[in-house]
C-alpha cells in the first residue's frame, strides 16, 4: 500500500526483493521497475528503483520519461511487514521534473500457502 501527500488514492504494487541487492517493482500504472537496496541500520534499509515509464500513461507523460523512487523501510521484528518514506520523482527525457511528492509505503511480506 502507497500513500502520498498530494492527494492521490492509494496505490498497490508487488515489489520484489532479492538477497543480493537488488529488487524489481510491477506498477500497474507505469511499468516495471528495477533497483538497489543496502541495510543502512539494525532493522533499516534505503532502496532507490527506476521505472521506464510506458509509453501510453494514464498522467500523459512523454515517451523516455523515468520514475525514480527512493526510501528508507523499517522492518518490523517478525519481519513480515515493513514501512517508511519514499519521494517519488518522474523527469523527462530532456531533464525537466514532471512530478514530484513524496508519502509513505506499508510492505507485507507474501507467504507460499504450502
Amino acid at each position: 500500500m502507497i500513500t502520498n501527500n498530494i492527494g492521490l488514492p492509494p496505490a498497490v504494487d508487488v515489489t520484489v526483493v532479492n538477497r543480493d541487492g537488488t529488487m524489481s517493482n510491477s506498477d500497474a500504472l507505469l511499468g516495471t521497475g528495477h533497483g538497489a537496496w543496502k541495510r543502512v541500520g539494525k532493522s533499516q534499509f534505503s532502496y532507490k528503483f527506476k521505472t521506464p515509464v510506458l509509453v501510453i500513461n494514464p498522467f500523459g507523460f512523454p515517451p523516455g520519461s523515468m520514475l525514480t523512487v527512493s526510501g528508507i523501510l523499517t522492518v518490523d521484528a517478525g519481519g513480515m511487514t515493513a514501512s517508511g518514506p519514499y519521494d517519488f520523482v518522474v523527469v523527462s527525457p530532456s531533464g525537466d521534473v514532471l512530478l514530484a511528492f513524496d508519502g509513505t509505503v506499508f510492505n507485507t511480506r507474501i507467504v507460499s500457502d504450502h
